[in-house]
This record gives structure tokens, sequence and C-alpha cells, in this order.
């Protein structure tokens, strides 16, 4: 069945560093896993999702260990042809983090007010600088 997938990612044109990190996850997970894989459930997903999370994995790491397996289950069903429904559900997948936007320091500022062209420029990005506007609530693409 692995051998076949590797065919099937080798044909489908994938980069050969995503087919070694997709069966490296497969690999992890089958090691993991304690009964064959046509019978993985749910519940075991959301057990290995719990193993990983006592490995101190990261969310990303998570949430594309659960895609490559997603992907995996999906060519079981679509290509080999097995009657065997997903375990890995749409929203398994873990929350991310939102880092905060970076803010530009003073240098930043006055080098780039330095760079701006004509009064109508340098005026909207005063107001976006005092206001903390974004791009898009000054309509800075409309003309």
């Amino acid at each position: 069945m692995v051998v076949n997938y590797r065919r099937y990612l080798k044909r489908r044109n994938y980069s050969s560093h995503t087919i070694k990190n997709y069966l490296n996850t497969l690999r992890h997970y089958v090691l993991w896993l304690d009964v064959p894989i046509e019978q993985a459930t749910a519940w075991k997903i959301h057990a290995y999702i719990d193993h990983l999370m006592s490995r101190r994995r990261e969310p990303k790491t998570i949430n594309c260990h659960l895609g490559s397996i997603r992907r995996f289950y999906d060519y079981l069903r679509l290509e080999e042809e097995l009657s065997l429904e997903n375990p890995v559900k749409r929203g398994v997948l873990l929350r991310l983090a939102k880092p905060l936007p970076r803010h530009l320091r003073d240098a930043e500022v006055t080098r780039f007010l330095g760079v701006l062209k004509g009064r109508r420029d340098r005026a909207m990005f005063m107001l976006m600088l005092r206001c903390g506007l974004r791009v898009e609530e000054v309509g800075v693409g409309r003309q």
C-alpha cells in the first residue's frame, strides 16, 4: 500500500522533499497505531493527537501530521478503492496562534517617509500611522 502511495505521489509530481515528509509522518503514525490502518477511527486520531502533544510537538507540526494522514486515507479510498471512512475529520485541526503584527521602528518610519512621493501618499501614510489603520481601511488601492 505504502509503495503504491509513493508511486502515486510521484505521478502527481510532488517534490521529493514532500514525499519524504509524507512517508515519514505516515511511518510514525503506523508504528504508533495498534490496529490495522483500515480499522483506525476518529477516536484513534484524537489519541494520536494526544500522543503528539505529549511529545511536545507544536500545533503546526501536529496539523501537518494530520494533513498527511488525511491525504493517505483519501488515497486509500479513492485510488485503492477501499471502502473505508477517513478517520481524520475536517474540523480536527488544532487552532494556531496568530502572531501580532510587527510595528515599525522610528528609523524605519523616517526612511519610509523619505521614499514617499507626493503629498497625497504622505498624508495617507501619516493617517495610517497615527490612527493605526490598515491599508484596506484607507483605500490606497482605489483611485
